[in-house]
């Protein structure tokens, strides 16, 4: 039988009792089957043999069929997989087919494995045979009946717990990987429909933010602005804090409820959700340009300082003719992350004070970033370095602009991004 002409796929667990699986072929009336059933075993024969005889008293001799058969019937992981296998598999070659998985039969283990299996797949239907039963052992023959269900909703709540895994590790790509995925689901109630949509764009606003996309980001916040206003707030602040050190700003136009330093912030709350996911190396990283970021943020705020190309004549004169031997010989002068606090600290006597204090312990906390494989090294960060570094940077920054008379807040960490909406 061609996969065009296939509308309607049974896959069917079968045990000892052809009654059940016979009735099920005979009500459902498959295009196709797919008979999962029970291999031989050194003290029984399996379910298999009994197909053809199937077959035949359901009067469905030329339907197209197919028979797998599972040594390990008691083993519910392998028929778990074994059944997700075939299930999938039927879902994807007889597209626009309508699958119906029946477990009536087989083993305790075949009939869960095959539960399990179709919920997690989209758009299954389950089936059972249910009928009057003159005792607990089985149903009487001749008075069986189908009874579908749609395996969508328990579907779509499995998945919704795995998406709440999923934003409890600020992994915002995959929830929204998966959350397309589950707005395929077929005849989706429009509740949940509306719900997943707005999911949707919330984690592809959040993901993009943490893939520091700030502009985007904002935009597809913005229809939400009265459930995220905070964050929106602290995007617009991001912005404006990266607009000064690029020259798009002055920092007379900082507003009260900003202190220049936003992009900082959101460095260092990268970083914590880099190391959530237990990636040290990459939370590293982004501490490291939190304290670059600080001092070259200092240096443009407080005295119109570039450290990508110094303007040697905005200098002291005292400090001048050191620098404008370096630009003769470069052409221009940049600041590295030590050398642009090293300047700060001839210029402000606080951030001296500071630097004079945290030189040598910050050189050789660096050290241990400059050893990782995304510097100059091999070594892999640690947890332990990782917390150690983290610890020293927040305190250093802190200090640091405390010393320069920046309103740096205790509570950053509350601006966050959600886990929960």
């Amino acid at each position: 039988m061609e996969a065009k002409s296939v509308q309607k796929i049974l896959v069917i667990s079968v045990g000892g009792s052809i009654d059940p699986v016979i009735s099920s072929i005979q009500k459902n009336r498959p295009d196709r089957i797919v008979f999962v059933c029970s291999d031989d075993l050194e003290t029984a024969q399996g379910s298999y043999r009994l197909i053809p005889q199937i077959l035949e008293q359901a009067g469905a001799t030329d339907c197209c069929y197919e028979i797998v058969r599972i040594k390990e019937i008691d083993d519910p992981v392998v028929c778990y997989t074994e059944s997700l296998r075939i299930i999938e598999r039927e879902k994807e070659e007889f597209a626009g087919a309508n699958l119906i998985v029946d477990y009536t039969g087989g083993t305790k283990s075949m009939s869960a494995g095959l539960v399990a299996a179709a919920m997690d797949v989209p758009g299954v239907f389950l089936c059972v045979m249910k009928g009057l039963r003159a005792d607990l052992r089985q149903v009487q023959a001749g008075t069986q009946r189908v009874r579908l269900s749609r395996t969508d909703a328990t579907y779509v709540q499995r998945q919704e717990r795995l998406l709440a895994t999923l934003l409890r590790r600020y992994d915002y790509a995959a929830a929204k990987e998966l959350i397309d995925q589950l707005i395929q689901t077929p005849d989706l109630p429009s509740e949940i429909e509306s719900r997943l949509q707005r999911r949707v764009i919330l984690c592809q606003a959040f993901d993009l933010w943490d893939k520091f996309d700030h502009i985007t980001a904002k935009n597809l916040l913005e229809p939400y602005r009265k459930d995220f206003y905070e964050w929106i707030l602290f995007l617009e602040n991001i912005r404006c804090s990266l607009a000064l050190l690029k020259g798009e700003m002055k920092a007379t136009k900082l507003t009260k409820k900003m202190h220049g330093f936003e992009a900082v912030e959101d460095l260092l709350l990268n970083a914590e959700r880099r190391a959530h996911q237990q990636r040290f190396d990459d939370a590293v990283a982004r501490l490291y340009r939190a304290i670059e970021l600080t001092g070259q943020l200092l240096l443009k705020i407080r005295y119109g300082l570039d450290t990508g190309n110094l303007e040697v004549a905005r200098l002291p004169e005292t400090l001048q003719a050191r620098y404008a031997e370096r630009e003769a010989a470069r052409g221009k002068v940049q600041l590295a992350l030590v050398e642009a606090y090293t300047l700060l600290a001839e210029l402000d006597e606080g951030c001296r004070s500071v630097w004079k204090r945290w030189e040598n312990a910050l050189k050789n906390l660096l050290q241990l970033r400059n050893y990782s494989i995304l510097a100059h090294g091999f070594k892999p960060i640690s947890q332990d370095d990782y917390e150690r570094i983290r610890a020293k940077s927040v305190e250093f920054i802190g200090e640091m602009l405390r010393a320069a008379n920046v309103p740096w807040p205790d509570n950053w960490r509350e601006r966050q991004l959600p886990v929960n909406f």
